[in-house]
């Protein structure tokens, strides 16, 4: 499907107040062009895109050094704060003379489909933002032409083989409320392919540690440490620790360390039931 629709930037069409320079009388007015991507990705696949910007306007970007852009997949054609980041990206504000059009690609960026069910999603892009919607950084013109909605781009379930699982939770056995820890946790992927990882824009998957009162450990346990993975090959494994702050009103008691590996259920898995770990002792919080 081919079609291309100016639509208004989220922070102008959702009435919130935009935070930036105020506008001079001669500005640049910045606008996307053309949006390219592949016509399907899998969920949480790596895929690359281009976004081409323009500057309309009478005068050069000074406010900034770096001009920025987000690409979104909306389930519509209207940007807001529903719509799930797929890549952030900049360009030197050299390329923006008046009058001037840059195509800037995306290095193999990951498309975060954390919450998003397959099916068609609209592609927008929007210049002079980043994923976080409702602020401006260069002074324009016209501030209301930022983004475009153009083409679609269908999201497939994934027939990636990966496996995550904890093999190892290691934590202190007397911490203070209050008190910075550092527990141990080992993981592994029993898949043959490679769970995605992190990437300039997103995340591919997450790792969440839990205090819990029993050893059996689920995300109804409280969460007082989450990280962003890298990228685990398959049959690959990691280890290291992460850093918590036991919150300073935590209820004092005998907890168990617990590890989640891909807490927020990002990725599809031939078994979705090992993805935690438990300690072997517990710690005393007071």
């Amino acid at each position: 499907m081919n079609f291309q629709k100016r639509v208004p930037a989220l922070a102008l069409a959702a009435g919130f107040m935009m935070c930036g320079a105020s506008v001079a009388s001669a500005a640049p007015d910045l606008i996307v062009t053309a949006i390219s991507a592949p016509a399907q990705v899998e969920q949480g696949e790596q895929f690359s895109a281009s976004v081409t910007l323009h500057n309309q306007g009478p005068d050069g970007v000074y406010d900034v050094a770096i001009v920025n852009y987000a690409l979104f997949i909306s389930a519509d054609t209207v940007l807001d704060a529903s719509d799930i980041c797929a890549g952030t990206g900049g360009v030197d504000r050299s390329t923006l003379e008046p009058g001037s059009t840059y195509t800037d690609t995306f290095p193999n960026y990951l498309f975060n489909a954390a919450g998003a069910p397959t099916g068609s999603y609209n592609l927008i892009a929007i210049a002079d933002s980043r994923c976080s919607l409702g602020y401006t950084y260069v002074a324009e013109s016209d501030e209301t032409n930022n983004a475009l909605t153009s083409g679609t781009m269908d999201l497939l379930a994934s027939t990636a083989v990966i496996d995550l699982t904890v093999t190892l939770v290691e934590g202190p056995t007397n911490a203070r409320r209050g008190n910075f820890v550092r527990p141990y946790v080992a993981i592994a992927n029993l898949g043959p392919d490679p769970a995605p990882g992190i990437a300039p824009n997103g995340c591919g998957f997450y790792q969440g540690l839990y205090l819990s009162i029993d050893a059996t450990i689920s995300t109804a346990d409280t969460l007082v440490s989450q990280t962003c993975m890298a990228r685990l090959d398959g049959y690959g494994v990691n280890s290291g620790n992460m850093d918590v702050t036991i919150p300073a009103d935590f209820p004092r008691g005998f907890y168990y360390w617990g590890v989640i590996i891909d807490n927020q259920d990002m990725l599809g898995e031939t078994d979705e039931a090992n993805n935690w770990g438990v300690s072997v002792d517990r710690v005393n919080i007071r």
